[in-house]
């Protein structure tokens, strides 16, 4: 996982307008988890602000047990703007 984030450091603005335009692809489903994960990462981690990203913000599921990466347990430190647990 931490390579997936160096990545995406590293690359995703260069591909933003690709990244996004999948996620807002109607034939190609997307989880709301999904949108929270990578929102959180783009405004979080990469730094990139985005009207189309903030508005993702909705996706996110108040009192879930929702987690940054999946297969890691939860940290107490989490995002409540992405509803998420910051577990990376």
């Amino acid at each position: 996982m931490a390579h997936v984030m160096e990545i995406w450091q590293e690359k995703a603005e260069d591909y933003i307008e690709e990244i996004i335009s999948v996620f807002e692809d109607k034939e190609m489903p997307t989880t709301n988890l999904a949108f929270c994960r990578a929102g959180y990462v783009f405004e979080e981690i990469v730094g990139h602000q985005d009207s189309r990203i903030a508005a993702w913000t909705r996706f996110g599921k108040q009192g879930g047990s929702a987690k940054l990466d999946p297969e890691a347990p939860f940290e107490t430190r989490h995002s409540e703007r992405w509803n998420l647990s910051l577990n990376v």
